[in-house]
């Protein structure tokens, strides 16, 4: 994230193993929009294939969204990283 952050570009590929924390690519391009909103990605896409992967990746997305959406400040810093799937 430093780097994209530094250089102001991604690589073309993310191309990371099992357990590296892909999901985690989702959280670091929402910052760093977030930081820089005229040079950030706008998309983010993701091509896997487990749907295990394409499940947590929907499910944090949507945490966040959830997180950002009703907050007017701070949101991520209420957000405990969850997705809400197992709240009940």
């Amino acid at each position: 994230m430093r780097q994209v952050a530094s250089d102001r570009h991604w690589p073309e590929l993310l191309d990371l193993p099992t357990g590296s924390g892909k999901t985690s690519v989702l959280l670091a391009a929402t910052f760093l929009l977030a930081l820089e909103p005229s040079s950030a990605a706008r998309r983010t896409v993701m091509v896997v294939d487990r749907r295990v992967v394409v499940d947590q990746s929907y499910q944090l997305a949507q945490g966040l969204a959830s997180a950002l959406a009703g907050s007017s400040g701070g949101a991520l810093g209420r957000w405990d990283g969850g997705c809400g799937a197992d709240r009940g």
